[in-house]
């Protein structure tokens, strides 16, 4: 496959402009606090980003940039959507056209009322850092500002490296909102498939809810009244479809995103 990233971002650039369409190219945001983003971003070895999807530019990015992606302003000024862009790997090169497209139709699917509380989680997605070190990422992406139709003018991302927890190279995304989160859908790269609902089911959920209590198969095999054969299914399936090492790495995503 002859992939041109120059097309890519030109791509890219479409897709957005058509997200932003109508929106004044102002870099104001609602407050923040500097200090208690850039400790937060330390605390969890995360880089934070505040993006103007109208210039594609960092309206604020944390001062642990640099030591985690080997990036900062003073080395690249003009981070931003187009710098992740040149950071992804080859393998997964086509990630911000399928993501940017298929934001646009999960959006277009919503009613107005629908549309409250987007969130949008990225997870598997491989980018180079400067010093040659390939990171497997978890990316939370929400709206900080939006426009009249809750469409995004800038967005704040919180970006881990999850590599001690990846197995397999596919990458998935989930969309979620609604007053209680309940519009969900998500895509997997391995299928090219948009599904319906969460990457979980609700049993498989359940599942993850009494490993985080402390409880190993057999007991939850009782307390859900199942066979232990069943529970070994579930949980078989749970990292063939998320790509994660083991269980302990699974309940870590899935609290951190939210998912349980």
């Amino acid at each position: 496959m002859n992939i041109n990233q120059d097309d890519i971002i030109s791509q890219a650039r479409n897709i957005w402009e058509d997200i932003t369409k109508g929106h004044s190219d102002n870099s104001e945001v609602k407050s923040y606090d500097e200090n208690s983003l850039d400790l937060l971003s330390q605390n969890s070895n995360s880089v934070i980003a505040i993006v103007n999807l109208k210039s594609y530019k960092e309206l604020y990015i944390s001062s642990n940039v640099e030591k985690i992606w080997g990036y900062s302003h003073q080395t690249n000024p003009i981070i931003g959507i187009l710098q992740y862009i040149k950071m992804i790997t080859f393998d997964h090169a086509l990630f911000p056209l399928i993501a940017g497209r298929w934001y646009v139709k999960c959006v277009k699917s919503l009613s107005f009322e629908e549309k409250i509380n987007q969130k949008v989680i990225f997870v598997g997605v491989k980018f180079k850092t400067r010093f040659g070190k390939t990171n497997r990422t978890c990316i939370h992406c929400s709206h900080l500002d939006e426009d009249a139709d809750r469409n995004p003018v800038n967005v704040i991302n919180t970006i881990q490296d999850i590599s001690h927890f990846m197995k397999d190279d596919f990458w998935w995304m989930r969309f979620s909102s609604g007053e209680n989160n309940e519009n969900i859908k998500y895509y997997h790269s391995s299928t090219g498939k948009t599904f319906d609902g969460d990457i979980l089911s609700d049993r498989e959920k359940d599942i993850l809810r009494l490993i985080n209590q402390g409880m190993d198969s057999p007991e939850i095999a009782e307390t859900l009244f199942l066979s232990l054969a069943t529970i070994h299914t579930h949980r078989k399936n749970m990292l063939a479809r998320t790509g994660m090492k083991d269980v302990t790495a699974l309940l870590q995503i899935a609290l951190s995103i939210g998912m349980i």
